[in-house]
């Protein structure tokens, strides 16, 4: 699949293409997002570069979105995390770091969201997403004393 690199993950400007046509079709702009067989999507939440939760989704046969299971990461997959939110360098605000589980359990980088609206907030428990707005709202506040 080519992906419009400012599509912001979203399915706008996404274009399958057959192996033999890539050459032809790939343009300057766009990102190659070869088919994969994998287990799971893996959503890592971070305020500035600090994990705050991580969601599992595994995929569904339904054409509904499956829903998010709310997993703790082991060290290594925790490490792996961070070092592509310390990369990314986004201080202040929400983002999202989405990897594949493959089928050998490692993981690979999908994307790297800084515009995901919602966060999945609804979805945390009322202990957890108190946590996390507070800590929103301390990134927010400790950037706007600067």
């Amino acid at each position: 699949m080519l992906k419009d690199i400012d599509s912001f993950g979203s399915g706008i400007g996404q274009k399958f293409v057959k192996k033999e046509d890539l050459e032809k079709e790939f343009k300057k702009g766009y990102l190659l997002q070869p088919k994969l067989k994998f287990k799971s999507e893996i959503q890592c939440y971070f305020i500035g570069n600090k994990l705050m939760y991580v969601y599992e989704y595994t995929p569904s046969k339904y054409p509904n979105y499956p829903k998010p299971k709310l997993i703790t990461l082991n060290e290594k997959d925790k490490k792996l995390a961070e070092q592509f939110a310390d990369i990314s360098n986004l201080k202040v605000g929400f983002q999202r770091i989405d990897f594949l589980k493959l089928e050998n359990d490692e993981l690979i980088l999908l994307e790297i969201e800084d515009n995901s609206p919602h966060m999945n907030l609804e979805k945390l428990d009322i202990a957890l997403r108190k946590n996390v707005l507070n800590e929103y709202k301390r990134n927010i506040y400790q950037f706007l004393n600067k």
